[in-house]
């Protein structure tokens, strides 16, 4: 098979499953935006965008060590890993979590659900470690599998708890943790790993250890500016205007993540490709060819949605969250370089120098956070919009420069200019005007773009139809 094919092909596997997982995410928006208060969705938003952090944190992110590591094993190497990091989350997620519990029982502090988030995030550090198991030993269909069920269980469970039973997002928690304990207990049970927990404790090796950690704490020192420059921007937002516009940012934002999905999509089918074709003498050349066809793609989503929203969200969210449109647009250009950022971030996978991804990252998240402080008590949300658009294209400059010497890609600078004075435009248009007018402006803008790249579609769907 051949490697545009192999993209496609894992391309369409990982999509085929994610497009149920986000379908039901995306229908519980609405729901929630009727039953919870913009305070309440921002208390919960507040708690998952920590969980990203405490989970990264707590683990030194080794799950993502294991993916990469399994992805060149032997048997032999493979029980070694998986036994060692059983053995390894076992020890740390126990002394953290007993910690956690008595340190709340003497300190005398009070936290609404405090118990229910300890556990949720313990769960969660599990649920991400068998995951990444099961796609570095390629098991994709179960990973698929395990991620719909627990979405499904997700929406059912948050339609119960808060509609019939009428929790506030207390109601989440409980909904969330089932739901992954449901996920954790499919991949464990359908994929085969129980055998390395049942021989954990006779197959940890202190060098396997050290040699993931070795690898993951650069990761996580990653991961953690990641989570700064991707996600703090809600406790300043909390602090400066309150948990209503965390609300309202939360629901613009979680509209703006389809094309963190489409990315998240990709990617968890590109790294694979893109490490194996590393040492391929026309990689570059590969490598240049998928990001910009990926960049067409995103282009094309962007100006979609940016023509679409203004119509279509006030019909599905609550009342108090409509304006959220306003802030989707520019979300989804910051959006864009972080996909852009995550491809050229794979070079630092495949060459396992991820001391790149640390620094670059690092930088980035401290201009996140200093234009925060500035801009949000100026420009309320937009202010935390525009800082998340600056920091990323910083991000992907930044990261551009630092992967030429092993990942010279060549980028059509041209597209990228084009299409973004397409998106701006139809932008202001859905801001400033109105009616049959605005519409005709904005369908001209996108059949300019389609005539554009007209030989891009035409190729993708000749591709589609052969793959079919």
């Amino acid at each position: 098979m051949s490697r545009f094919k192999t993209l496609l092909s894992d391309t369409a596997i990982y999509a085929a499953g994610e497009f149920g997982v986000r379908l039901i995410t995306f229908l519980l928006v609405p729901f929630y935006t009727y039953v919870l208060t913009p305070a309440e969705y921002g208390a919960m938003d507040v708690i998952l965008t920590l969980s990203q952090l405490v989970t990264i944190v707590i683990s030194l992110d080794i799950s993502y060590g294991v993916f990469r590591f399994l992805l060149e094993s032997t048997e032999a190497e493979t029980e070694d890993i998986l036994s060692t990091t059983i053995v390894f989350l076992t020890i740390v997620t126990g002394i953290i979590v007993t910690l956690s519990i008595i340190t709340l029982m003497y300190s005398g502090i009070v936290i609404n659900y405090i118990y229910l988030i300890i556990i949720f995030y313990f769960v969660t550090i599990w649920n991400g470690f068998f995951n990444q198991v099961a796609r570095g030993l390629n098991k994709i269909k179960i990973f698929i599998i395990s991620g719909v069920a627990c979405s499904f269980f997700i929406g059912v469970l948050n339609v119960v708890l808060i509609g019939y039973f009428k929790m506030s997002y207390d109601g989440m928690l409980v909904a969330n943790t089932i739901a992954l304990l449901i996920g954790t207990g499919i991949v464990v049970a359908t994929g085969g790993i129980y055998r390395y927990i049942i021989m954990a404790h006779k197959r940890f090796n202190k060098h396997t250890l050290l040699m993931l950690l070795k690898y993951t704490i650069p990761v996580t020192a990653s991961g953690v500016c990641w989570w700064g420059m991707t996600l703090s921007d809600r406790f300043f937002m909390q602090h400066f205007l309150g948990l209503d516009d965390v609300g309202i940012y939360a629901v613009a934002f979680r509209i703006a993540s389809i094309l963190i999905i489409i990315n998240t999509i990709f990617d968890k089918a590109w790294k694979a490709v893109a490490i194996k074709e590393f040492s391929s003498e026309t990689s570059l050349e590969f490598y240049s060819k998928v990001f910009n066809n990926l960049m067409r793609l995103q282009l094309l989503v962007i100006l979609l949605l940016t023509i679409c929203l203004k119509y279509v969200i006030p019909h599905f969210i609550g009342g108090d969250f409509s304006i959220a449109w306003k802030y989707v647009g520019p979300l989804l250009i910051s959006a864009m370089f972080w996909g852009f950022s995550v491809f050229l971030g794979t070079g630092y996978d495949c060459t396992k120098k991820m001391g790149g991804a640390f620094y670059t990252t690092l930088i980035s998240a401290i201009s996140s956070m200093a234009l925060n402080i500035i801009l949000i008590p100026q420009f309320g949300i937009y202010g935390a919009v525009a800082s998340s658009l600056i920091a990323y294209i910083i991000l992907f400059a930044i990261r551009l420069r630092s992967t030429r010497h092993y990942f010279g890609i060549k980028i059509d600078y041209a597209l990228l200019s084009g299409g973004l004075l397409l998106i701006i435009t139809a932008y202001f248009i859905s801001i400033y005007l109105a009616g049959y007018l605005a519409c005709l402006i904005n369908i001209s803008l996108l059949l300019l773009y389609l005539f554009i790249n007209r030989t891009f579609i035409f190729e993708m769907q000749r591709r589609i139809k052969f793959n079919a």
